[in-house]
Parts: structure tokens; C-alpha cells; sequence
């Protein structure tokens, strides 16, 4: 079950929870004066320890036909997709200039200084505009979603992979679900087909994610208390 490199029982675990006390031993508070702050020795500990976590629960090519849910029982639930960060979305988006349309929008339309606003497109102007660049950052996420759905005619899901690296993940379906949505790629041309055009739109310069199966963060009880 575990990969022969992961050390189970690491001296430093003893640390993973040790408080940051002041000289008379109260509890001291992160800078939102309400988070509880760890000792720089404990946020180490916590960092190795979600890195051997995340190689335990790493991603994989294949699964097992037992992790299968049709084949019953109740395995831990899987997502197969691409893994990608929070700034792919940005990247995506201007990569493959996508456009958004803000009529209507006047507070959009301000900032811009146009109703059309194409990310692969923006001038000097917008670029420096914090406030623009922050509101199209947001809105990429959403987009590039419509873009990868109007490339498949399918609507991915979107998971959050167990990992320490990545922060998001465009699944084509999961263990639970993949007889239904398999089906439902049939109807678009199949999901070789499928695959194929979002292999390539998600891939361009430094960007070659990787289609694997991973472990569905929000179904999986695994944590900085969990023994290795």
C-alpha cells in the first residue's frame, strides 16, 4: 500500500501541532488575531507530513477494478482528469484569447474601457489595472470551463485532487460515475474523443498536464492526524 520511500513514523511529527507561546506561555494568534499560530518548527513538521500524505494518496495512471464503485462496495472515491494550478486558469485563458462579454455590465465596462474584453488581447492600459486584472483572474476559472465545454459539447466536473502541489483538477468523471458519464461522451464523438481535444487545449509553452486518476480531496479522511 505504501511506496517503500515514505518514512511511516518521522521524529518530527511530535511537532506537528506545538503552539507558538509568548515568554509567559500564552498562546499566540496569526496576524488575523484569530488563527492560532504554530511554532516555525510545526509548520515544517505539517509541510513534510502533507508531502508524504500526498505521496501516499498520489495520483495514478491506473486504478484497480476493485476501486471501481460499480463493482461494489464503497472504495474511496477517484476523479480522472488533469491537475492544474489556481493561475493555469489565467494562463488558459490567454493562451487561447478567450472573450468576454460585458455588456451591461458598466462597472466591467469602466474599467475596461470596452463591452469586449480579450484576455490574449489586453493593452498596456488594462494589464496595469489591478482591479481589472484581479476581476478577470476571478472570472478565467468559469470561462475556461465554457471554452472546454463548447470544445466537447461535455461539462467537466471540477474536484479538488488530494495533493500538496496542485489546487484543482478538471475531471472527465470518477469511480462512481463513470458508466453514466461514459454514455454521455458517446453522444459527442466518445471519450478517446473527447480526450483528446482537451489533451490539447490544455497543453501549450510550460503547461503538459497529465490525465490520471486522483483522490477526491472532499471524500477522503485523511489529515495531519492520520498515521502513516
Amino acid at each position: 500500500m505504501y511506496p517503500d520511500l515514505i518514512q511511516r513514523d518521522h521524529p518530527d511529527d511530535q511537532y506537528l501541532f506545538e503552539f507558538d507561546r509568548d515568554e509567559k506561555g500564552r498562546t499566540q494568534f496569526d496576524t488575523d488575531g484569530v488563527t492560532v499560530k504554530f511554532t516555525d518548527r510545526a509548520k515544517a513538521a505539517q509541510e513534510a507530513k502533507w508531502r508524504r500524505l500526498s505521496a501516499i494518496f498520489g495520483p495514478r495512471k491506473t486504478i484497480p477494478r476493485s476501486m471501481a464503485a460499480c463493482n461494489g462496495g464503497n472504495p474511496p472515491r477517484l476523479a480522472y482528469g488533469w491537475a492544474h494550478t489556481r493561475d493555469y486558469f489565467w494562463e488558459y485563458a490567454k493562451f487561447h484569447n478567450i472573450e468576454l462579454d460585458v455588456t451591461g455590465d458598466e462597472w466591467m465596462t469602466r474599467l475596461a474601457g470596452t463591452t469586449l474584453i480579450k484576455y490574449g488581447e489586453l493593452t498596456e492600459e488594462q494589464k496595469t489595472n489591478k482591479e481589472l486584472v484581479s476581476a478577470l483572474k476571478s472570472l478565467a476559472r468559469l470561462l475556461v470551463l465554457g471554452d472546454l465545454r463548447e470544445k466537447t459539447g461535455v461539462e467537466l466536473e471540477r474536484v479538488t485532487p488530494f495533493t500538496y502541489e496542485w489546487k484543482s483538477l478538471f475531471a472527465l468523471y470518477n469511480n462512481y460515475n463513470v458508466g453514466e458519464r461514459t454514455d454521455e461522451m458517446e453522444e459527442v464523438g466518445g471519450v478517446p474523443y473527447v480526450i483528446e481535444i482537451i489533451q490539447e487545449a490544455m497543453t501549450f509553452g510550460d503547461h503538459k498536464p497529465e490525465l490520471l486518476w486522483w483522490y477526491d480531496w472532499a471524500h477522503l479522511t485523511a489529515n495531519l492526524s492520520t498515521p502513516l
